[in-house]
């Protein structure tokens, strides 16, 4: 059995309509400037599985798990990435595709990964 590799036309048309989707989809952006607080690092859970409902703070979760500096900005980056993505909160000057906050991930995530293996010997 062939498979048709897709021609570069179509491929094309495929992101297109995928950008087009996901452009459709998002919810409005609110814009925040940066430093002190911030509600694109708070998040209402509405329905917790075992609490009355809460609103999280992306601060309070890296300190209860003692997070170190690379592993607490990894979760930072991937917070706000998803916070701008779903929630329409956005920090002042990033970028709409989200690379920014990709690169941060990777580059901490390497971070994490380099120490772990220092650790390890």
């Amino acid at each position: 059995m062939t498979t048709k590799k897709p021609n570069a036309v179509t491929v094309a048309a495929m992101r297109e309509a995928r950008t087009m989707a996901f452009n459709k989809a998002k919810k409005p952006v609110s814009v925040e400037k940066t430093g002190g607080n911030v509600n694109y690092y708070l998040v209402d859970i509405k329905d917790p599985k075992r609490l009355e409902p809460y609103t999280a703070e992306c601060e309070d979760v890296i300190e209860a798990f003692f997070m170190t500096f690379a592993e607490g900005s990894l979760f930072k980056a991937l917070w706000r990435s998803c916070a701008s993505r779903n929630l329409g909160l956005k920090k002042e000057g990033m970028d709409d595709e989200g690379i920014y906050d990709a690169e941060k991930m990777v580059y901490y995530a390497n971070r994490v990964l380099v120490q772990r293996k220092r650790l390890k010997g």
